[in-house]
């Protein structure tokens, strides 16, 4: 598990240099979980993207879900449709929180454990219950990133993608690990 340094923040012009506009619009929008401590903010989510490459295939910038056998994948809007109004996209997420239950549920995930969030156009990471995460979980994917949610210890991976997907997969199942797709020979076999 990586050393954190993390800081409940409870006003949100705390915020390192470092912020993103992406950090500071996930902060504005979870400040409720944020100001009761349900949801806990760490200024540095490199860790936890070093824990991902660790643990997974890496290609072209997310998880390479063809290289993780037995991986989930649930289609919640058609990435051919045209932009859509913010409204659509939270009915269709809406729709999708019985996908998110079932795949935690059926991989002995409890609402109990702890998970970290973590966006790829932010520099926070987010520490929450899953209990937590499946009442904020529509605010963090539509942020207009790849969101990824994972246990301390990387075992398993929950991937929002920016074409709408969700993705699921356990890291034992990962047939390499690290780059896959840039050419150059950095992926390790498992």
């Amino acid at each position: 598990m990586p050393d954190h340094d993390e800081t409940t923040m409870r006003d949100i012009s705390l915020l390192p240099d470092s912020a993103t506009e992406a950090d500071k619009r996930f902060l504005q929008e979870l400040s409720e979980w944020i100001q009761n401590g349900e949801v806990s903010v760490e200024n540095n989510s490199d860790p936890y993207f070093l824990l991902l490459e660790s643990r997974y295939p890496i290609g072209f910038n997310r998880i390479d879900w063809s290289n993780v056998n037995n991986s989930l994948f649930h289609e919640v809007m058609s990435f051919d449709l045209p932009e859509y109004p913010l409204e659509y996209r939270l009915t269709k997420l809406a729709e999708a929180r019985g996908v998110l239950v079932d795949w935690l549920r059926t991989n002995s995930i409890h609402l109990d454990d702890k998970i970290i969030v973590i966006g790829d156009d932010s520099k926070v990471a987010l520490h929450m219950s899953a209990a937590t995460f499946l009442k904020c979980y529509s605010v963090l994917f539509t942020s207009g990133q790849h969101v990824y949610v994972v246990p301390a210890d990387g075992g398993w991976c929950l991937h929002y993608s920016m074409e709408d997907t969700l993705n699921f997969g356990m890291a034992k199942d990962a047939k390499a690990v690290g780059n896959v797709n840039s050419g150059e020979d950095d992926a390790q076999s498992k």
